[in-house]
Order: structure tokens, then C-alpha cells, then sequence
């Protein structure tokens, strides 16, 4: 290369150079606008993505609490006001699940049977849903609740079961446990 050509290029350079300082607000609103957009557009997702977790998580928890309220009032209705259980507890369940779908209306046992422990199932998932300080009672009351509907629909002895779903429910009834759920359905 010769001297002239290598002074060409440094002037070229140059001129390139200064015309970077040449550009008017629109040239780098061009620049930034599409770095910008992306990060609002991130946001926005990951705003629409926990508003979506929020509401999916109250739908899980309004369950759990519909059918833990649907076996508590029944076992209160049994055990507080001495209705007789076998039936009571059959006619639950084809109300329970006419309000969810078409159902027939007279079930053996064995279905019933399957249909609560089912429930009990579901409501036992409430360890994972709210803090684990507020749903001992609960997981406790599934306990009995299970050896008692499991003892009821085999034909066997309940007065013991009943006698200790008198106890949950009296504590559970003094402690609130059903109140200081409700303040965890909350979707903001």
C-alpha cells in the first residue's frame, strides 16, 4: 500500500466515524426502539404468567376447600344431629355430584365407598396447596373421616369413629380452621 492510499483510508475512517455523531433522536430511536419493545414484551409475559399461576392456584385451593366444606357438613349433620349415616351419606353423594354432572340417583356401597375416599383423596392434597401449620387439623380429620366411612360402607363398628369426628370437628370449629383458609382464596 502506498502512502496515499493508507491517508485515503484514514480519511475514509474518519468520515465514517464522524458521521456516527451525525445522526439525529429518530436514527437511534431506531436503534434502541427494538431492545426496548422485547424488554416491556418480557415483562408482559411474565406478568400474564403469574397472574395465570395465581388464578389456577385459587381455582386448586376453592376445591379442596368446596369438598373439604361438602365433607365436614355432612359429618356434622351425622354426627351432631344423629341422622341415620348409610343413607344420609348416599343421598350426599348423588347431590354432590348432581351439582358437578348428570348422576344416577341410587348407588351400591362400593361406589359410594370409592366416591368419599376419592374426595378424602383430594382434600388430602391440601398439604401442598396452604401452609402446613394451618391444615393439621385438616389432614387429621381426613384420617378419621376415611376409617370412618371406610368402617360405615363395610358394615362395621362407627360409634368410635364418631366419637373422635366429634372431637376434629369441635376443634376444628374452635380454632377457626375453615375461616383462616378462606383468607388464602385470594387470586391477587
Amino acid at each position: 500500500m502506498t502512502s496515499e492510499e493508507i491517508i485515503k483510508l484514514i480519511d475514509e475512517r474518519i468520515r465514517l466515524f464522524l458521521q456516527l455523531f451525525e445522526r439525529d433522536f429518530w436514527d437511534y430511536a431506531a436503534i434502541i426502539a427494538p431492545f426496548v419493545l422485547s424488554v416491556v414484551a418480557i415483562f408482559i409475559s411474565i406478568y400474564t404468567i403469574r397472574k395465570q399461576t395465581k388464578s389456577d392456584l385459587f381455582e386448586k385451593r376453592y376445591s379442596i376447600i368446596y369438598t373439604l366444606g361438602f365433607l365436614i357438613q355432612g359429618s356434622e349433620n351425622v354426627i351432631l344431629k344423629n341422622i341415620p349415616a348409610k343413607d344420609f351419606w348416599k343421598v350426599g353423594m348423588g347431590n354432590y355430584k348432581s351439582m358437578n354432572s348428570l348422576s344416577k340417583s341410587d348407588y351400591d356401597d362400593n361406589e359410594a365407598l370409592n366416591f368419599y375416599f376419592n374426595l378424602i383423596f383430594q382434600v388430602m392434597k391440601i398439604s401442598c396447596l396452604f401452609p402446613e401449620k394451618k391444615v393439621k387439623n385438616i389432614n387429621k380429620f381426613s384420617e378419621i373421616f376415611m376409617n370412618y366411612i371406610s368402617n360405615l360402607f363395610l358394615d362395621k363398628e362407627t360409634k368410635y369413629d364418631e366419637e373422635q369426628l366429634r372431637v376434629i370437628l369441635d376443634l376444628m370449629e374452635r380454632e377457626k380452621t375453615l375461616d383462616k383458609l378462606d383468607k388464602y382464596l385470594k387470586i391477587w
